[in-house]
């Protein structure tokens, strides 16, 4: 099983740990970041009748469990609407343009908008008839005096893909005026003269400019803090995160004590063959990108970082890819079950050795990204990590070059 992003598929046999920060069903979910979405709410009432001649305006909102292609099965929300006006009415008093959602968390309350600040705003969607408008993607707000300052419709043709079956993931991002003090986000309808039905399967509206793909803000009200944010897909238990994201969602780190600890020690351990791969973004040095580093040197630990590998197993060795320059790369550590050690750069072999018989690695350590895990922090990493994986097994030369033209072809290494 793989996923078919970039040059083929990556292998995944033997995964037993594994971020991606584009892969999203085969590693842990990405970026931190409070969720403001509620809802969906259904709006616009069940009949208006306040057009001239009698015309109508009637929705009629439920839940139910649709098929999204890419995403699956989901419970969602839907409104139907028949609407008899042709929008040319002189008396005032039509529906012009129906609320037919709302996503605020308390139902039709404003959200809690800080002034001069920058959302992403998300949504899955469908409309039956393809019809669509800036305002199905809308936001205004008040001060905290309740007056009223600005509102617009952020949804352009631009800011969406489309998931099949008429399914979209729209996104745009806005900031608040430097008075604001609450708002609301909601969906618009301007659709005259005929019937329509507009689905919703997902809102996210998070502080910050990463833009979430649907697998990531799915599961609507989720929050993800920026101390416990990213979480095992296969059931494993959370991640204790201190570094930083980009929009992208890849992980950064300042070189001085940015870390994600990955409080699981069952992820290598012992005397058998395993393998460590990343993708990343070196700004400086040869800091340690994933390791299970003991009190001391002398315990059984393993160090995989920029420059190679350590593994203290008594008697030390260090493994070397030699120079590695600044910029993205592609590395591969593996020690196969004879204890022979190899590692790759940008799909290059570059050691080949044995060391004599496997030491074997402690496992009463859980693992730690972006320096070692003693508690001074030593060793950090500064840049971005695009990829952190960990296999139990060995991975042949095949399967590091397979990786490593999928990664070259999405990263342009």
């Amino acid at each position: 099983m793989g996923v078919a992003q970039g040059y083929g598929r990556t292998v995944t046999s033997g995964l037993v740990f594994a971020y991606d920060a584009l892969d999203y069903r085969n590693s842990y979910k990405g970026a931190p970041g409070q969720n403001f979405a509620g809802g969906p709410y259904y709006g616009a009432g069940v009949s208006l009748s306040t057009y001239e001649n009698n015309k109508i305006y009637r929705t009629n909102g439920y839940k139910e469990t649709v098929f999204i292609p890419t995403i699956g099965f989901r419970e969602i929300d839907s409104m139907e609407i028949y609407n008899e006006y042709d929008g040319y009415g002189t008396n005032g008093n039509y529906n012009c343009c129906p609320n037919i959602f709302s996503y605020t968390l308390n139902g039709w309350g404003g959200f809690p908008w800080l002034p001069n600040t920058t959302y992403t705003y998300q949504i899955i969607y469908k409309s039956q008839t393809g019809y669509t408008h800036p305002n199905y993607m809308y936001h205004y707000e008040y001060r905290a005096n309740g007056s009223y300052i600005t509102e617009y419709g952020v949804h352009t043709e631009g800011q969406r893909t489309h998931l099949g079956d008429g399914w979209y993931h729209a996104w745009n991002t806005f900031t608040t005026h430097p008075e604001a003090n609450n708002g609301y986000c909601g969906m618009w309808h301007y659709e005259y003269y005929g019937r329509n039905k507009v689905s919703v399967a997902a809102v996210s509206i998070v502080p910050g400019t990463i833009i979430r793909p649907p697998l990531q803000f799915i599961n609507g009200n989720t929050t993800r803090s920026a101390t416990q944010s990213l979480y095992d897909l296969t059931g494993g238990s959370e991640l204790t995160v201190a570094c930083s994201f980009k929009s992208n969602g890849e992980m950064t780190f300042d070189g001085t004590d940015d870390k994600i600890d990955i409080n699981r020690s069952d992820i290598i351990s012992g005397t058998g063959a395993f393998t460590i791969e990343a993708v990343i973004n070196n700004v400086s040095g040869s800091g340690v990108i994933i390791g299970n580093y003991g009190p001391s040197y002398t315990s059984n630990s393993i160090w995989f970082f920029a420059g190679g590998m350590y593994l203290n197993g008594g008697y030390g060795y260090m493994d070397n890819y030699g120079s590695i320059m600044n910029g993205l790369h592609h590395l591969v550590a593996i020690r196969e079950a004879d204890g022979t050690f190899k590692t790759y750069q940008d799909g290059i072999l570059r050691k080949n050795t044995n060391p004599g018989s496997p030491a074997s690695v402690r496992s009463d350590i859980n693992w730690r990204i972006g320096v070692d895990v003693n508690s001074t922090n030593s060793e950090p990493f500064n840049g971005d990590i695009h990829i952190v994986k960990a296999y139990n097994r060995a991975l042949t030369e095949a399967e590091v070059l397979q990786n490593y033209r999928h990664y070259k072809s999405r990263y342009n290494i």
